[in-house]
């Protein structure tokens, strides 16, 4: 038979780890990795479980802000494979829909089920290595973003000028790119204090000379992009979207 303290210890034990039980599920932080994400090949960096979601600080040029939320939803009949939902929201309530597929080595967005595809990563993720964005025809294609201007803004990747009443890039952050490039693996620190040790870069740059950036993260995603840095007039770029959280709700 236990002793009285051994009896005592025992029972201030199990309160305590049912105490740490429930704080643990109180807080489960939006910030976590997600659980079930894929742990291999390219799919690494572009997490796409259904309900994860990330959030992005975003400032534009013209000095106005905002917050641009996406969800990956169901996966859905894509000819003979699956494609995933992508929702992106916005504060005023906005909602749109395109969808991303993942290949053993490739990444791919579509605008919609009809669109063309365009590939945001593709292997073997080294420095110099690089591809064309519109996986079927080659150098020009249309992509579209929506505003909260206007319903949807259609551009030429000849014409990738941004205007001070543009609103988000909204269904994927794409700007006129026509190559896309491995730039390596770097540190990299966001405006509210998170390091990532090692983040993928890519880059592009587009016919008119303007250059965008983007950084990956495994298990995470994108944490950060910049768009149309001009190197003289906008030397931080047009449009620059940074991590808020991720995770799922």
């Amino acid at each position: 038979m236990l002793s009285r303290t051994a009896l005592l210890t025992a029972m201030a034990l199990m309160l305590l780890g049912i105490f740490w039980l429930a704080c643990s599920k109180k807080n489960a932080a939006i910030n976590d990795s997600p659980a079930t994400t894929i742990t291999s090949g390219i799919g690494m960096y572009f997490p796409l479980n259904e309900g994860y979601s990330t959030t992005y600080s975003v400032s534009y040029s013209n000095g106005s802000h905002e917050t641009v939320r996406y969800e990956a939803g169901h996966e859905v009949p894509f000819g003979s494979v699956t494609a995933t939902e992508w929702h992106s929201f916005t504060a005023l309530g906005s909602v749109s829909t395109s969808y991303f597929k993942i290949t053993d080595s490739a990444i791919d967005h579509y605008a919609g089920l009809s669109e063309s595809p365009q590939r945001i990563l593709e292997l073997p993720l080294q420095l110099g290595h690089t591809w064309a964005v519109e996986v079927n025809s080659g150098d020009d294609y249309n992509y579209y973003y929506d505003s909260l201007a206007t319903d949807t803004d259609y551009k030429d990747a000849v014409d990738t000028t941004i205007n001070d009443n543009d609103g988000p890039l909204f269904s994927y952050p794409a700007l006129g790119s026509i190559y896309l490039t491995v730039e390596g693996f770097e540190g990299l620190t966001l405006d509210n204090g998170t390091y990532y040790s090692s983040a993928l870069k890519i880059s592009s740059t587009d016919r008119s000379g303007n250059t965008s950036y983007y950084w990956y993260v495994t298990g995470v995603g994108l944490v950060k992009y910049v768009l149309d840095a001009t190197g003289t007039d906008f030397p931080e770029g047009r449009v620059v979207g940074e991590l808020e959280t991720y995770g799922f709700n």
